[in-house]
């Protein structure tokens, strides 16, 4: 054996060792592997008697933008996937991490993307740790591609106002049927 053969035997070593203990692990029991869990239709989804946990489950959470300092966390959801030229709906929850007097939500779309309504508030009074307000934010894009949407809380404190953005990127499917756009290349 050369020198230079040593790492590639110790290599076969341990793969030829990994393989006897995977052949054995299952010495022993059934061949029949159990069926997969489904996963429940799109549009659905289970929620729980709690919001605050059923929004830390099921909803993503927003990027923070910036150096806020609000304590408070933002979740999203998109219930089914949005289509250019098409009402989509976009679940926002807010849960503030402590006390404060008010806390308001402000809406940023970003270009190419419009706010047509909203069902929830804005503007929350006397809030406290562990609850959550939610904000349904009706969307439309006239065109695919990413959009965002902004949240800016802002939690009127005793000793002045904390802010903190987040950021929700939403990609825009193509309208079904469309035809795909020409390739660059020539």
């Amino acid at each position: 054996m050369r020198p230079t053969d040593l790492p590639r035997a110790a290599r076969i070593a341990v793969l030829l060792a990994g393989l006897a203990a995977l052949a054995g692990c299952h010495k022993g029991e059934s061949s029949t592997a159990p069926a997969p869990a489904k996963a429940p239709p799109r549009g659905s989804v289970k929620t729980d008697s709690d919001p605050v946990a059923d929004a830390g489950r099921r909803m993503a959470p927003g990027v923070p933008v910036g150096n806020g300092t609000a304590a408070v966390e933002v979740r999203f959801d998109l219930p089914k996937p949005p289509v250019a030229a098409e009402a989509f709906d976009v679940e926002v929850a807010v849960l503030p991490q402590g006390p404060a007097p008010v806390l308001h939500i402000d809406l940023l779309p970003s270009e190419g993307l419009a706010i047509e309504s909203l069902d929830g508030p804005l503007t929350v009074e006397k809030v406290q740790a562990g609850t959550l307000a939610r904000v349904v934010v009706r969307s439309r894009a006239m065109k695919p591609g990413t959009k965002v949407l902004g949240v800016k809380i802002t939690l009127d404190q005793p000793g002045g106002e904390e802010t903190r953005d987040f950021a929700f990127p939403i990609v825009i499917g193509p309208v079904e049927g469309a035809a795909a756009p020409p390739s660059a290349t020539h």
